[in-house]
């Protein structure tokens, strides 16, 4: 398990770095070309990465709410479609959040997103570590001027996944946000 932690560690770092030395270069949308008639009539789940320098995440009214605020969070936002298909691209992060509702009753909007929010912090021994924590995301508040990217997110039970607690009112030096699938491949990137 460590050995794993580990290597999500170091790809989510390497991530974080290529996305962090271009941070004020967010590339253009990059959907797939419009769909094929079969494309179209065939949905893919979509799921979605998200990079930022920092994290603050702050206490909300009701059991286990939150406020996720991410800092220098990258411009662009990372797709990449569940198997079997082979399909990946990028998407501003501005195009991300002003899509949340698109989708009908898929549409993260009307069923709000589980993530994996990563979180990497330096102890008092000089070494990284990195802590795992389950949420369900709503309402996206993204400021491209500032790059600070917020949402409301409620932690939901996890069996063990993190041996640190919720790092609430604390601030984090690194996270990747791991967001879970949208269905629906043609009706949205065709939009894009």
């Amino acid at each position: 398990m460590k050995k794993c932690l580990l290597a999500v560690s170091v790809l989510s770092l390497l991530m974080g770095s290529v996305a962090m030395a271009n941070l004020s270069q967010a590339p253009a949308s990059t959907a797939p070309a419009a769909a094929s008639s079969a494309q179209k009539q065939k949905a893919s789940s979509i799921l979605f990465t998200q990079l930022a320098e920092s994290a603050t995440i702050t206490p909300a009214a009701g059991k286990n709410q939150y406020t996720l605020t991410l800092s220098n969070v990258s411009g662009s936002t990372t797709w990449f479609a569940d198997r079997p298909d082979r399909a990946s691209g990028v998407v501003t992060t501005e195009d991300f959040v002003q899509h949340w509702g698109q989708g009908g009753t898929n549409s993260f909007a009307k069923d709000a997103p589980n993530a994996n929010i990563v979180i990497f912090k330096t102890g008092a021994d000089g070494v990284k570590q990195s802590s795992e924590h389950i949420v369900e995301l709503r309402n996206p508040v993204y400021t491209a001027k500032t790059h600070e990217l917020s949402y409301q997110i409620t932690l939901l039970p996890s069996r063990k996944l993190s041996t640190s607690k919720f790092p609430v009112a604390g601030h984090t030096e690194e996270v990747a946000l791991f967001i879970d699938s949208w269905w629906s491949w043609g009706s949205i990137f065709n939009g894009w």
